[in-house]
């Protein structure tokens, strides 16, 4: 059994899951936890196979367990049951973990969860990626097979024409020539609708996000080019100060600086000081020529002064 919560995944002799009819495997990624502190009777699933399909999330145990123990730990979560997907955080503490990204699940009173996904109250599952695989790729066809609701596909009139390939609208199956799911019925006209809505709004929320970035990276530059920086370098106090924001963040905003080449890092007994990157001012074709200009020629003399 898959545990007292989710859907038990029945698999072939050979180890297989089998597929409902319609359903189409679209994605997989291995060595893969699920997760849920919310469920006290949430199954012990760890680093196995997680298989996407037009229908559902398939957790598998790896290829060393048996069958009979396999088929026992199994688990199945239909698409249809998941009622939000959150977007994956990306930061500097996230570079130094598992990847991992979370759904919003919708389970009944007693902690189950059903196949029509209109249960009384939601929980959030953890996907924790500890194996190799393209999670973004992953997350796009996760996105696409939730928000085509191809397991709709049934329920829809004319849908015997749309599994059989007779209708002239859905002779191409359930993907377009991209390999994207198609949206189904008058609910995948609406959802497709919110997509565009959802991508504008992410399209203007990333652009403000780069320009907020651009002012920081400008104040910092603009902090880091002055005699005594040049000499001393700085530290996330001193960009604090200048940022007006918490030290913490003043550090991550350096940190990120740093990863797009624009500071360099030295560590002192004081902890991390940033400093200017002067390699971009190095000639490749002389190094040892001595620009008179630039951010160079304006660290050596910061420097003979000190001197």
């Amino acid at each position: 059994m898959a545990g007292n919560c989710l859907q038990a995944a029945e698999l072939t002799t050979s180890g297989r899951p089998v597929l409902l009819p319609t359903e189409i495997e679209c994605s997989l990624l291995s060595a893969v936890d699920l997760e849920c502190e919310d469920l006290p009777n949430f199954p012990h699933l760890k680093s196995g196979l997680l298989i996407l399909t037009t229908h559902r999330l398939l957790w598998l145990p790896d290829s060393t367990t048996t069958i009979a123990t396999a088929s026992s730990s199994a688990s199945a979560i239909p698409l249809a049951a998941i009622t939000h997907i959150f977007a994956a955080k990306k930061s500097i503490k996230s570079m130094f973990a598992s990847p991992r990204f979370r759904f919003q699940l919708s389970v009944s009173p007693e902690g189950r969860v059903p196949d029509s996904g209109s249960g009384s109250r939601s929980v959030v599952v953890t996907v924790v990626v500890r194996g190799k695989g393209d999670l973004d790729a992953f997350l796009s066809k996760f996105w696409e097979s939730w928000r085509g609701r191809a397991w709709e596909i049934g329920d829809e009139p004319g849908s015997s024409d749309a599994v059989s390939g007779s209708g002239s609208a859905s002779s191409s199956g359930l993907y377009t020539r991209e390999g994207t799911v198609r949206m189904v019925g008058v609910s995948g006209i609406l959802r497709k609708e919110q997509e565009m809505w959802e991508s504008t709004d992410k399209s203007l929320q990333d652009a403000f996000q780069d320009l907020n970035a651009l002012m920081v990276f400008a104040r910092i530059k603009t902090l880091v080019t002055k005699p005594d920086a040049l000499r001393t370098g700085i530290s996330a106090s001193d960009a604090a100060i200048t940022l007006g924001i918490a030290p913490g963040m003043a550090k991550e905003h350096l940190l990120t600086a740093e990863s797009k080449g624009l500071l360099c890092r030295d560590i002192s007994p004081d902890g991390f000081r940033f400093y200017i990157n002067l390699f971009p001012e190095f000639d490749s074709d002389d190094l040892y020529l001595v620009k008179d200009y630039g951010i160079y020629h304006t660290w050596l003399r910061a420097v003979s002064a000190s001197g």
